[in-house]
């Protein structure tokens, strides 16, 4: 995993990105009481400012928290200092890829975790090295549990700002697609949410693949773009996979004036020195800042998440 995170702006991400709502804990957990029952320990991958590994570390015995930059666990650290205090959990950090096999140096033992989590970051991973080292360190019938809400939220009531909004998104992405290889990779394995991660019958159960406001259109909530030339994303769910489509608007949304859409886009990975607009981006944003004009919309994100179980 690159550091495409290493110099985020964690206070305008907690801003502008959606919190992890409770309805997703309780997915998880019931999850993972459903399996190994315990609580003993979890590891949260990709853990960026500590968002998710906060709410672990009030559930869990002992939470691990990893991350490739020194600056996301360092900003970590300071968040999860009070969980530390408050639930009496035992926090352990380190500067690692996610790609990382955490049993290599024995940081984490074989077999001992009850959860692993991924939010929002397996798309900047190889996800087949990461699948494989969970297998190590999960306990049997342990939970991988994998989120992604889409890049693009959907404006849910305003079909005319809607459109100038898909289009800006697209021009932008586009753009920064084509600049850096790495948010290219990204983007591809977006375009079809988390089903570009497979989970091998060697070693895990049948995998539940929940998806959260992605109808009427579920195939076409999660690419933000048109621009692709590379082959299609190959889908890797199995077929004894099974799926669960929910509605849950009230968790995912989000209600938003002209301005947020300008703080949302600043924390969508520009690129290296990124100052302002290009081409005809700026005028698409006062387009949409004129459709919205004084009032506000509504802003839903479609979701998936997987729940994957060690045999």
């Amino acid at each position: 995993m690159d550091n495409i995170y290493a110099n985020t702006s964690w206070e305008s991400y907690n801003v502008y990105r959606p919190a992890y709502p409770q309805s997703l804990w309780d997915l998880i957990i019931s999850h993972v009481q459903s399996n190994t029952g315990t609580f003993e320990a979890a590891h949260d991958i990709g853990a960026g400012a500590g968002q998710a590994a906060s709410v672990l570390a009030q559930h869990f015995s002992t939470v691990y928290v990893s991350d490739p930059a020194e600056h996301n666990i360092s900003t970590a650290r300071q968040h999860l200092s009070s969980s530390t205090r408050e639930h009496s959990c035992d926090i352990r950090f380190d500067v690692r890829s996610g790609e990382a096999d955490p049993t290599a140096e024995d940081w984490i033992k074989p077999r001992s975790l009850d959860l692993i989590t991924i939010c929002a970051a397996m798309h900047w991973m190889d996800a087949d090295t990461v699948v494989k080292n969970a297998a190590k360190s999960l306990k049997p019938r342990g939970t991988m549990a994998l989120v992604y809400y889409a890049l693009k939220p959907i404006i849910a009531d305003n079909a005319e700002a809607e459109d100038v909004w898909r289009q800006l998104m697209a021009t932008v992405t586009e753009r920064r697609m084509k600049a850096s290889p790495s948010i290219k990779r990204a983007r591809h394995h977006n375009s079809i949410g988390l089903d570009f991660v497979g989970f091998p019958e060697e070693d895990w159960n049948s995998t539940r693949r929940v998806y959260i406001n992605t109808s009427p259109e579920p195939d076409d909530v999660w690419k933000a773009w048109t621009w692709m030339d590379i082959e299609s994303v190959p889908n890797r769910r199995r077929e004894d996979d099974t799926t669960e489509t929910v509605e849950d608007e009230a968790s995912w949304s989000k209600v938003a004036d002209q301005d947020w859409f300008e703080g949302y886009l600043e924390t969508t990975m520009p690129l290296k020195g990124e100052s302002g607009y290009q081409g005809d981006e700026e005028k698409m944003m006062d387009q949409l800042k004129a459709v919205i004009g004084d009032g506000q919309v509504m802003v839903v994100w479609p979701v998936e998440v997987l729940l994957a179980t060690r045999s």
